[in-house]
């Protein structure tokens, strides 16, 4: 009888992470609780946009890479929507926009200024209506045109140029997985 290996061999095995210093961290931020199924932030070669706790309606920061360390309570946050903000993303062709969807059912465009926030940023671009139901997936790959998919299988475009007009499409599977990338093949991603 021939015994096997209980230990299988990788190249990985004696490898250990080495902790990030304090002061290439963000510290004492208040992240918030309420993120839907997405993730809490977005990260971009320019800046890192957190979802934030906010009363009276939704918000998140937006810092420079570079600024690192322990962010002041009192520091500028995005916030024009009325319900928590659920998701968060970057244009990937311009790193100054950013769209995030929120429960109050909009979709708002953002333009980030050249050096980050110096105070809080209260007027997006474009805000996108129409859902009646919270609709936090954004899908910024279609450049002057993000479209979003709301939980009333619903999915909308609305053009961020003067050339583009509105559209609305129904999707499938409740809103979710095929629907979502259906509708984000007609629009263009």
């Amino acid at each position: 009888m021939s015994f096997r290996k209980v230990v299988r061999q990788s190249k990985f095995r004696h490898v250990f992470g080495q902790p990030v210093k304090t002061d290439q961290c963000y510290d004492d931020i208040r992240v918030s609780r309420v993120t839907w199924d997405s993730t809490f932030c977005a990260v971009n070669p320019s800046f890192v946009a957190i979802i934030v706790e906010a009363s009276g309606g939704g918000a998140f920061l937006v810092l420079p890479l570079h600024k690192t360390g322990r962010i002041d309570k009192s520091y500028p946050t995005v916030c024009g929507h009325t319900g928590p903000v659920l998701d968060i993303d970057w244009c990937p062709h311009n790193d100054h926009v950013i769209a995030s969807g929120s429960e109050d059912c909009t979709v708002m465009v953002w333009q980030i200024p050249e050096n980050g926030l110096s105070q809080p940023l209260t007027e997006p671009v474009v805000v996108l209506e129409g859902h009646s139901k919270r609709c936090p997936p954004v899908c910024p790959q279609a450049w002057d045109r993000p479209p979003a998919s709301g939980t009333d299988c619903r999915d909308r475009a609305e053009g961020t140029g003067r050339d583009v007009g509105k559209q609305g499409m129904g999707c499938w599977a409740g809103g979710w997985g095929a629907g979502v990338m259906e509708g984000c093949q007609r629009m263009g991603c």
